[in-house]
């Protein structure tokens, strides 16, 4: 049995079908059911047992033979006036599923630990900066003067983004470094990088097959246009290599890299996400990402 973390949706849908096809059973585990209607129990040795509103049995522990952490969907609290209670019951519930996600031993695509450095965004540059890749100059700060001398230290080419990503970067402007802007640092840091032109690459990497496209668009952002032009493309053997290398730096079994090259040919990274939306590039380059990913949950990494 293939356990898929997050709730059913058009991209988990996908890979279910595919796993589906090869024979496997596959049970969705959608958190915000728990405690209400998913039942869990397991003890310190890692023996233990899940039941979902999905399939009224039990299934242990032993039954599951891999797990796609598609998404966490997060936690249904209850509703209650007192607000310590409701963040008693929150930590108690995500020590729980924490607990879970470590204590079932089996093929994760990805490892919890794999999943939650990604919520680190700039720890995760810092790790592959000290492991030799490129990656843009970055300053996370809340502080005016420190943001106004890193823009103009890139010549005025920079770009913030959130944290913790889910929004679309923004190219620095000179309004921007008004002091009406530059207020509002004091709520909020912000995550800067130096602007790196060029073409935006995506590579989708599962164990160690790689997926190569190359994304153009006429737009600055490429992830807001729709009529994006997503094609298959090809790396020198190095990136290549670099690519297997940042995945297994980060403990990633799955994961979509960001990077980009530039004019003078040289490869940036950004980042890499460890559970990549990868059906719009399935669908616009033809590659078969899908299927490598049932292929691989099926054989559960062996």
């Amino acid at each position: 049995m293939i356990l898929i973390l997050g709730s059913s949706d058009i991209h988990s849908d996908r890979v279910r079908q595919k796993i589906e096809a090869r024979g496997k059973q596959v049970v969705c585990f959608d958190t915000r059911t728990f405690p209400t209607q998913t039942r869990i129990s397991f003890t310190e040795a890692g023996e233990g047992w899940i039941q979902t509103p999905e399939l009224p049995n039990r299934i242990p522990f032993s039954d599951i033979d891999a797990v796609y952490w598609y998404c966490y969907e997060g936690l249904s609290l209850p509703s209650h006036q007192d607000v310590a209670y409701r963040f008693f019951v929150q930590q108690e519930l995500e020590a729980a599923l924490g607990s879970l996600w470590r204590n079932l031993d089996t093929y994760w695509v990805n490892p919890a630990t794999a999943i939650e450095l990604h919520r680190f965004k700039p720890h995760q540059l810092s790790i592959l900066k000290s492991a030799g890749f490129r990656v843009p100059e970055t300053l996370i700060t809340n502080d005016p003067e420190k943001l106004v001398a890193f823009y103009e230290a890139h010549q005025r080419h920079a770009i913030v983004k959130p944290l913790a990503g889910s929004a679309i970067a923004h190219k620095l402007t000179d309004q921007d470094m008004a002091p009406d802007a530059l207020s509002r640092l004091s709520a909020l840091p912000v995550q800067c990088q130096e602007f790196i032109p060029g073409v935006d690459i995506r590579v989708h990497v599962i164990e160690d097959e790689l997926f190569i496209t190359e994304v153009h668009t006429d737009t600055e952002h490429y992830k807001t246009d729709q009529a994006m032009r997503i094609l298959p493309a090809a790396l020198p053997a190095s990136v290549e290599d670099q690519c297997r290398r940042l995945a297994r730096t980060l403990g990633l079994r799955l994961t979509g890299i960001d990077l980009r090259r530039t004019p003078d040919d040289e490869y940036v990274f950004f980042e890499a996400n460890p559970s990549p939306l990868f059906m719009i590039y399935e669908d616009r380059s033809g590659l078969k990402i899908s299927d490598c990913l049932a292929d691989t949950l099926v054989r559960g990494g062996s």
